[in-house]
């Protein structure tokens, strides 16, 4: 007997011992798939990154902007001010009023003042950013100003923004990494003493002379901009940069024909797509609903228990309301309508 139970035994044993790998098989794909939606949740995180956001908020108006909110300067050229008279301020950006910074005339003796943020790799990434810009004088030749740039103390500076006089006002214009000579100028001419939304993306692409520069200046915000609508552009035969990583936003006073002016409300993101880049960049405002009456309701007086007084009106108004109901009720002890004598 106990020979003829041994393979059954044998048998409810193999079953058991296959029921708990099963059961260490099953908490090894949980572990795993856990883990897959970890990373792909966190590659989703990373898709759209601010990199840089300053407003100038706060800081010591005619002063140097160096040495301030984490601002550096490199070369011992002029450098900027931080101001507060003349805030510049465009409709629907998310960015700018208050403290600004003022560029002073450019001389002989170069300088930069830049700003550092995390370190990104270059890779295949687009990278957006955006400035608001209010210039009083350019030259003839020009010079460019705005770039980005390597990490740490870097001196490789890509997407360059430049500008130059064109009759009674400037042009802007992009070079990848070239100086004036080669740079691609935009046929609209801007006017002096007036702020503008300046929007510039860069895309890395594999390869050699192919990566692409746009820009745009007042575009709308509701979407990102159409390649279609750049004011200036370049894709193809200029050389690109060699920056394995990005990691500066700069202000350059390169010769006297660097522009005078002012800038705001700087904004830097990255993106494994443009469209990544875009939301990264959070360009739009979203101003704050706000209810207010007309004047406070007049005062009913001293009424007898289980009398009426009244009516009395007033009127609620909104500002930047959104599509969600406003909700308004009775006090206890009262009614209230739309309608005249309701």
């Amino acid at each position: 007997m106990v020979t003829g139970l041994l393979p059954q035994l044998m048998m409810l044993n193999s079953v058991g011992i296959d029921k708990m790998n099963f059961k260490i098989f099953q908490k090894q794909i949980m572990r795993k798939f856990l883990l897959f939606i970890y990373i792909v949740m966190a590659a989703t995180a990373v898709s759209a990154q601010s990199l840089l956001i300053d407003d100038f908020s706060g800081l010591t108006t005619g002063s140097t902007l160096v040495g301030q909110s984490s601002w550096v300067k490199g070369g011992s050229g002029p450098e900027p001010t931080v101001q507060n008279a003349s805030p510049l301020v465009y409709s629907g950006y998310n960015g700018g009023g208050g403290e600004y910074v003022l560029m002073p005339t450019g001389t002989a003796t170069t300088s930069r003042v830049y700003k550092p943020f995390t370190t990104t790799p270059a890779g295949t990434n687009t990278f957006y950013y955006s400035f608001l810009l209010n210039l009083s004088s350019t030259t003839a030749t020009g010079d460019y100003f705005i770039t980005l740039g390597d990490p740490g103390t870097g001196t490789s500076y890509f997407g360059r923004i430049f500008a130059k006089t064109n009759g009674a006002g400037y042009n802007l214009g992009v070079t990848k990494l070239a100086n004036v000579a080669s740079a691609v100028f935009g046929s609209t001419v801007f006017n002096y003493s007036q702020t503008y939304l300046v929007v510039v993306r860069y895309t890395f692409v594999t390869g050699t002379s192919n990566d692409e520069m746009y820009v745009w200046v007042n575009p709308s915000l509701s979407s990102e901009p159409t390649t279609g609508s750049a004011l200036a552009f370049i894709t193809t035969t200029a050389s690109d940069p060699s920056n394995t990583n990005v990691g500066n936003f700069h202000w350059h006073s390169r010769t006297a024909n660097n522009p005078v002016g002012s800038f705001d409300g700087v904004r830097v993101a990255y993106g494994a797509t443009s469209a990544d880049a875009w939301t990264g960049l959070n360009a739009t405002s979203v101003a704050t609903p706000s209810i207010s009456i007309s004047s406070p309701l007049t005062a009913f007086g001293n009424t007898c228990i289980n009398t009426e007084a009244g009516p009395n009106s007033f009127t609620i108004s909104g500002t930047n309301l959104t599509t969600a109901d406003v909700t308004v009720g009775a006090l206890s002890g009262y009614t209230y309508s739309t309608t005249a004598g309701g």
